[in-house]
């Protein structure tokens, strides 16, 4: 029976599972950033667990102090979304130019309001994710810290929750790093397979058969057919033919 597929389906179907590789990479990158900010964030904490203590003590309110920690990681969010946007239309624009041939439909992407909404929820999962945390540890410094006059409280709490992070990081990391070791490994066999014909000095070419003067395949046929004899007329062609498809298309 027949099979109806949508036209965006069927147009997006030779880069649909490139792409879908491609955003499963990117989210692991995300993610790795997101604990690796995060980490940044837990260190900085850390140091700032006497300045915390002291608020404390002086009578601050941990809500509040939890609001400047979140809001902080925003800022640094926002940032990168900010420079996300930048580089996001930059490659848009280099893609258009340099991969039009293997993106048919790049010249209708572009950065909309969809884009923007989703970089917007990007942010705010960043946030959460590289924030929330380290925000939690620093709000729970006791204030004997300040009277005690050190500088940083980590103990065994802080030791693990570093290692923890560095664990989750190295966990993320590992999958990409052997998908990026398989992709070039698969390149490079491709690269050197010999595909059994030269195809040193030849040159292919696209028509098309959309004229109401070939619909029918006697005259599809011998416009194929006189073509291929022009071609192999021109002075330095040793032959020229016509097919369908071209070898692993």
């Amino acid at each position: 029976r027949p099979d109806m597929v949508s036209m965006q389906k069927e147009s997006t179907s030779d880069v649909r599972r490139p792409l879908e590789l491609l955003l499963a990479a990117v989210v692991l990158v995300f993610l790795i950033g997101c604990v690796n900010v995060g980490s940044m964030m837990l260190a900085r904490s850390s140091g700032r667990a006497s300045e915390m203590a002291t608020r404390l003590a002086l009578g601050a309110n941990s809500l509040s102090l939890f609001r400047q920690m979140i809001v902080e990681s925003l800022f640094v969010a926002a940032l990168g979304g900010v420079a996300a946007v930048a580089i996001g239309t930059v490659t848009l624009k280099g893609l258009a130019e340099f991969g039009a041939g293997l993106f048919p439909i790049i010249d209708e992407a572009s950065l909309d309001g969809r884009t923007l909404l989703a970089l917007v929820a990007m942010v705010l999962v960043a946030t959460v994710l590289a924030g929330v945390f380290p925000a939690l540890r620093a709000v729970r410094v006791s204030p004997r810290a300040a009277q005690a006059g050190v500088r940083t409280v980590a103990g065994r709490r802080h030791v693990y929750s570093m290692g923890t992070l560095a664990t989750v990081q190295v966990a993320l990391a590992v999958p990409l790093l052997i998908g990026a070791g398989l992709l070039g490994r698969t390149f490079l066999h491709l690269w050197n397979l010999n595909p059994g014909f030269d195809a040193g000095a030849v040159y292919a070419a696209k028509i098309s058969l959309q004229d109401a003067r070939y619909t029918t395949s006697e005259t599809a046929g011998r416009l194929l057919t006189d073509g291929a004899a022009r071609i192999a007329a021109i002075p330095g062609v040793e032959a020229a033919a016509a097919g369908l498809s071209l070898p692993f298309e």
